[in-house]
């Protein structure tokens, strides 16, 4: 077959309309209109769940109401509460309690912390839950000054 006859042959062919829909938080395109109301119930159990930790619940209060961590806290997890502060030390190699939660995932139990541990400056992370572990109070709370 010569290349004129294939070309010949493909011309025939015409687009095809494609539908997808788009989730109105996150801009995600889906396939299918389930899975962009999927998308949208997320984001909406999402705002409560950070809301019901805004208002001090604990790990354990939203694990019991959503369910988000399938019941697979540890006992000093179970007490966690947006005023517990945590040493991670591959964060801005900080050997200090300096990151909070600042956003609990309904996608199970995605934890975000942040804070200022080093010179970088706020920084906000993606976390397993294995690191949250061994809180401090709020009053131990690091916050990396310069010069000091």
């Amino acid at each position: 077959m010569k290349n004129s006859e294939f070309i010949e042959e493909l011309l025939p062919m015409q687009p095809k309309e494609v539908v997808a829909y788009k989730c109105p938080y996150c801009h995600d395109i889906k396939t299918t209109e389930f899975a962009a109301e999927r998308c949208i119930e997320e984001h909406l159990l999402d705002k409560v769940i950070n809301d019901m930790w805004d208002d001090g619940a604990t790990l354990q209060q939203i694990d019991d109401q959503f369910g988000v961590f399938n019941g697979c806290l540890t006992e000093e997890q179970k007490t966690v509460t947006k005023d517990s502060c945590f040493v991670i030390e591959y964060l801005a190699l900080c050997d200090k309690p300096a990151y909070r939660i600042v956003h609990i995932g309904s996608h199970w139990g995605a934890i975000t912390v942040g804070g200022k541990g080093s010179y970088l400056g706020y920084y906000e992370h993606d976390v397993n839950m294995l690191y949250i572990k061994d809180p401090h109070p709020l009053s131990e709370l690091f916050v990396y000054e310069f010069g000091k």
